[in-house]
């Protein structure tokens, strides 16, 4: 199962970012990992990746289920999303470096 999270606020945080809040279920998530909301009746689908998470006014690199998370979406501005919509977060593997010969 996929880690997600129904956005209970949103904020801007940069020109480039925004921060949804809420409680993460299903399973860990991580700096790094893809975040995409589906479409909804008025927005397109929308995607990003993590850069951030805080919890309770700390950085962390992880998260587990049931946590409360702020995480921050690089990609998309707070705007770009509305409370109640629901993000999942998928994990992105580092692409295996070319062979040096």
């Amino acid at each position: 199962m996929a880690a997600q999270l129904r956005i209970e606020d949103a904020f801007n945080f940069t020109a480039h970012a925004g921060i949804a809040v809420g409680v993460l279920e299903g399973a860990t998530l991580r700096v790094g990992d893809a975040a995409s909301i589906p479409a909804s009746a008025t927005r397109p689908a929308r995607r990003g990746v993590v850069v951030g998470i805080e919890m309770f006014r700390r950085r962390v690199d992880e998260a587990e289920p049931g946590d409360r998370v702020g995480v921050l979406i690089g990609g998309l501005r707070g705007r770009e999303f509305d409370r109640g919509e629901l993000v999942t977060f998928t994990p992105q593997r580092a692409a295996p470096a070319p062979d040096q010969h």
